[in-house]
């Protein structure tokens, strides 16, 4: 009975019923294909340039996620998901052995070296002079 209503409902308002999301906690808002704003045309007069939309335009369900600052999920990424974790693995782990090797191979502290004033007046190393 639930789902009937929900349909007639979808008919009244104008689209057909497989546009919409069932079951959803969205009632009867069409299922937009995620579209974000970096992906649209920049050269397009727009009523809102900022958000790169016209007035009256239906929007995602999540649109303040798709704005021009946040995610852009239809731009093909330059390295795949693999390679970027690789990366960053490889270079937190080159980071780690570089920690453990200074742990394992510490730098000798060299005995302190009292300088003078007459040693810097005769820019010499030897106090002797």
């Amino acid at each position: 009975m639930a789902q009937k209503s929900i349909l007639l409902f979808g008919n009244v308002s104008g689209s057909h019923p497989s546009r919409y999301i069932y079951p959803s906690s969205y009632g009867d808002y069409p299922n937009l294909p995620e579209i974000s704003a970096e992906s649209r045309d920049p050269l397009e007069s727009y009523d809102f340039p900022y958000l790169r939309r016209n007035y009256g335009e239906p929007v995602h369900i999540q649109a303040d996620i798709y704005t021009l600052q946040r995610i852009d999920n239809n731009t093909r990424q330059k390295y795949s998901l693999f390679t970027q974790v690789a990366t960053f693995l490889l270079f937190m782990g080159g980071l780690l052995g570089a920690v453990i090797l200074g742990y394992k191979y510490p730098m000798p502290i060299s005995p302190q070296v009292m300088i003078t004033f007459s040693v810097l007046v005769a820019g010499t190393s030897n106090p002797g002079c």
